[in-house]
């Protein structure tokens, strides 16, 4: 007798129970069984079959019904109640032939039935199947569980590599930041200095304003992997309070003069309405940077941006387009997710992670509003957002 945990390997025979209280029935399955190459065991009453069960699980069990004492429905039934063994596949055998006594047979949890006298190649091709079908459900019980192993492993993963981003882009901001301020602070110096005897060769100015650019570009791939980590994290909690969205955008376009002024971009900017929302000004800020850089970003020297802020009683819009080349039909469902990378272009040798509008989706979620994009393609794009208006009875 082998056991089932063995005859998960395919190198071992099918192992199975015949339980019947007839030593001639059981001495003839059992010898058809055994020229199939299977491995048998044998019970004469349903208390036995019960007790070889527990013992050592067959792959499957051929169960007479009537047998005196416990018939074999109850002795099914009672298999089924047992989560350690329910799974094990039951083919009644039965001279019962009556509707209600194969529908019982169901009832109890028996998976097929063969009525005596049987013919052979009946019972060994119903044996044959049941057997397939449990070692295909095996199969996949297996897979199920090693597919369930994998996804906690790579949750783990994930979670340290969450963690590691978080780690080294928070020790990098500060001195990034540091380089950044000097490096601008020294350019500075240069340019302002009267006496040329002191003045860098525009070779070492050039290298100088290399570095407060590039340092500059690495504090911001550094925030926006804080910003992704502290959203997908749950740990942004926003400070709201009542904020004029005019006021925002008016801070943020006084900071973008040098971009604007490089690309000799001319940025315009429209009101209408009251413009005050509830939120969080230090993230809308955020929101109003990432869309204006953008559209200066892609837009070719000598373009126009436009702001474009409209007030309403249930809620404020701020648009913001440009004149740079679009976006594709197909790239409109990518746009704000993480890491993507479209076909347009920045126009003046800038960078882009790929974070920016992902953060500005996830800050517009978080705040109860909604972004979108339209955009024809060559014909520059329109980001939009929406956020509840202050009604004045708001609980900040």
């Amino acid at each position: 007798m082998t056991s089932s945990s063995q005859s998960e390997d395919s190198s071992d025979p099918p192992f199975i129970l015949v339980v019947d209280d007839k030593a001639k029935n059981l001495q003839l399955v059992g010898s058809l069984l055994e020229d199939q190459g299977y491995d048998i065991a044998f019970a004469k009453s349903g208390q036995r079959a019960l007790e070889l069960v527990e013992q050592d699980p067959p792959d499957l069990i051929l169960l007479d019904v009537m047998m005196p004492g416990m018939d074999g429905y109850e002795v099914c039934a009672t298999l089924k109640k047992n989560e350690t063994v329910a799974y094990i596949p039951v083919i009644f055998l039965t001279a019962k032939t009556e509707t209600e006594d194969i529908v019982q047979a169901f009832e109890s949890g028996g998976i097929d039935y063969v009525t005596k006298p049987f013919r052979t190649g009946e019972l060994i091709a119903r044996v044959a199947t049941q057997l397939e079908l449990q070692r295909a459900r095996k199969r996949l019980k297996k897979a199920n569980h090693e597919l369930l192993e994998n996804n906690k492993e790579l949750e783990i993963l994930n979670e340290k590599k969450t963690e590691f981003l978080g780690i080294a882009a928070h020790d990098l901001k500060n001195p990034l930041a540091a380089i950044a301020g000097l490096s601008g602070v020294l350019n500075d110096m240069v340019e302002d200095e009267a006496d040329t005897k002191n003045q860098l060769d525009q070779e070492a100015l050039e290298m100088l304003q290399g570095v407060e650019k590039a340092s500059r570009h690495m504090f911001s791939i550094v925030n926006n992997l804080l910003n992704t980590e502290a959203l997908e994290s749950g740990h942004v909690k926003l400070d709201k309070e009542k904020c004029d969205l005019q006021k925002i955008v008016s801070e943020v376009v006084k900071l973008c003069r040098g971009q604007v002024a490089t690309k000799n971009i001319e940025l315009i900017v429209e009101s209408t309405g009251d413009t005050t929302v509830i939120g969080d000004q230090g993230r809308l800020r955020e929101v109003v940077d990432n869309l204006i850089s953008n559209a200066v970003k892609f837009s070719p020297g000598g373009k126009r941006v436009w702001v474009n802020l409209s007030g309403g009683i249930e809620s404020i819009r701020c648009a913001i387009k440009d004149e740079g080349p679009g976006l594709k039909p197909d790239e409109m469902s990518k746009l704000f997710g993480k890491f993507q990378k479209l076909s347009a272009r920045p126009t003046g040798g800038e960078t882009s992670t790929g974070l920016g509008l992902s953060i500005v989706k996830q800050l517009i979620d978080l705040h109860n509003g909604r972004i979108w994009a339209e955009s024809v393609h060559g014909q520059g794009a329109t980001f939009s957002f929406e956020l509840p208006a202050a009604t004045g009875t708001e609980n900040v």
